[in-house]
């Protein structure tokens, strides 16, 4: 299991960085396949059927409501459906291993973020960065720590003087080896705290808990978080 100090390393590189990447093999793809068409004939072959988005996390996070505007809204400028494929699991690494290994034929496009980079680097996965191709920077999505909302806790300095009087009382939830887990051991090193870690496959699943009351934080984004606020 990586260190505290293979997420701070790693956070030092990836904090920092909060775009949505839209990934895929889509220019590769029409490169191999259609090498020597025209423009037009380019433009009139592609595509014929649904371009499969394959999203490396559950229903109902952030990452999965966001792709779903762009599936939701592409079809008129496709022609074409681009159907959500929800492949969760290993933090976010089983979907993206699966979009890797698919033909480079365009009709397959997924979605990266900053989390993947720190998998990668805390060897929760081989796959990096450069084996997709980026299309587009789609957003970008602020994390935040969130607590219940009938917590005892008001504001952040609450929070820190409990977690400091009670170490390793706060079931804290993040995605093990991915970008929430770094900024909750940031918060630890900062604050001279000790969380009790739970693992989720994504904000979605942690903020239901967190709700549920199986947990008592999480690092959360507006579009799951919102709505229970």
């Amino acid at each position: 299991m990586p260190t505290l100090k293979n997420y701070l390393n790693v956070a030092s590189r990836h904090s920092q960085m909060k775009q949505q990447i839209l990934v895929g093999t889509i220019v590769t793809g029409m490169s191999a396949a259609l090498a020597g068409l025209s423009t037009a004939a380019l433009a009139e072959q592609y595509p014929d059927r649904a371009v499969e988005f394959i999203v490396p996390w559950a229903p109902g996070g952030g990452s999965d409501v966001l792709m779903r505007l762009v599936s939701n809204h592409i079809e008129p400028h496709l022609s074409q459906p681009m159907p959500v494929i929800n492949m969760p699991g290993v933090s976010g690494t089983t979907g993206l291993a699966d979009l890797a290994d698919r033909e480079n034929n365009g009709y397959t496009v997924g979605q990266v973020h900053d989390g993947f980079m720190a998998s990668h680097h805390t060897g929760l996965t081989q796959n990096n960065w450069d084996d997709y191709e980026p299309i587009a920077a789609i957003t970008a999505s602020p994390q935040y720590l969130t607590v219940s909302a009938d917590s005892e806790w008001e504001t952040f300095e609450d929070f820190v003087e409990y977690a400091q009087e009670n170490p390793g009382e706060i079931r804290f939830g993040v995605t093990l080896g991915g970008v929430p887990h770094i900024h909750g051991a940031m918060i630890e090193e900062a604050e001279n705290l000790s969380f009790r870690y739970v693992g989720f496959e994504g904000t979605g699943e942690r903020i239901r808990s967190l709700v549920g009351g199986h947990i008592d934080a999480a690092m959360g984004d507006i579009a799951s978080s919102l709505d229970f606020s």
